[in-house]
């Protein structure tokens, strides 16, 4: 794969923007976000043309140059640029990163607390860091990192993103008002709000991306709220969908989700982002 070139963002107080230069292969750069400093493992295409970003968030182990490195084949032939935040467990334990910083030992968490501010300035240097106009942002998380993006579109959705492909994670958030908070709406806005954060969820340009063999119970939420949604990954994205595709025909709701299935793939990162399947999921093309 070639060394890994590094870079370091520089904040400019003044004009509140990021500057940096994504090198060419392998690389990692560090970036100054307000709050946090993350460590990004990088990688740009050989091809000149950029029609985005590609922002990934791992499972379990947050391996993020492992991510990273999954997504090489992808980079090259879609043209997009990968980033891969490292968010390690003992800044972002299980409650900042697979709850989304909303819900901690039973208890909603103060806004202050949630990880989408995060997000959003992550996407916000993603945009300034590149060479490229108006580039497409598109966020995939798998397993872990898929409950991270689910729980970001339901609770606190970011703007500037263009797609956020939802793969194989142990829980959903559903779009239901009497579903409590982590896997619903119930409990966690005012009274009035809870529906139109419902709204919104719905409109996102949300992909469901799922394995058809990934249907074991290995590291599979045991909780009330998951074994809801289903008896494994496979059933509970199929229902999550199911159920938003319902309740928007039911309420006249605008409904922007797709669902995507990778055949012959289980719980494995590194063969949904080799499927086929993938360009559809993220709506992109390939061989650029």
């Amino acid at each position: 794969m070639g060394r890994e070139r590094s870079g370091i963002v520089a904040t400019s107080v003044e004009h509140r923007r990021w500057y940096s230069v994504i090198p060419r292969g392998a690389g990692r750069v560090s970036a100054d976000l307000p709050g946090e400093r993350l460590d990004i493992f990088t990688y740009r295409p050989r091809c000149d043309a950029t029609p985005g970003v590609l922002i990934l968030f791992d499972g379990l182990k947050r391996n993020a140059s492992g991510m990273r490195d999954k997504a090489i084949t992808l980079s090259e032939r879609t043209g997009l640029i990968v980033l891969a935040p490292l968010m390690d467990d003992d800044r972002f334990p299980k409650w900042r990163y697979d709850r989304a910083g909303v819900f901690r030992h039973r208890a909603l968490q103060p806004q202050a607390y949630w990880t989408a501010p995060l997000l959003q300035s992550l996407v916000d240097w993603a945009r300034e860091s590149i060479d490229a106009s108006a580039p497409k942002v598109y966020m995939f998380g798998h397993s872990a990192g898929g409950q991270l993006l689910s729980r970001i579109c339901a609770y606190s959705p970011l703007s500037g993103v263009d797609g956020f492909v939802i793969t194989n994670p142990s829980s959903h958030v559903l779009p239901l008002l009497d579903e409590p908070v982590p896997y619903g709406f119930k409990r966690i806005f005012p009274a009035g709000e809870a529906a139109a954060a419902l709204r919104t969820y719905l409109a996102l340009p949300i992909t469901i991306f799922l394995g058809q063999r990934d249907t074991g119970d290995h590291n599979l939420s045991k909780s009330k709220g998951a074994v809801r949604q289903g008896g494994n990954r496979l059933e509970r994205g199929r229902f999550v969908y199911a159920t938003g595709e319902a309740v928007a025909k039911a309420d006249g709701l605008m409904f922007n989700w797709r669902l995507v299935e990778a055949p012959a793939v289980g719980h494995s990162s590194r063969a949904m982002l080799d499927a086929s399947q993938c360009y559809a999921a993220l709506g992109v093309t390939f061989d650029v």
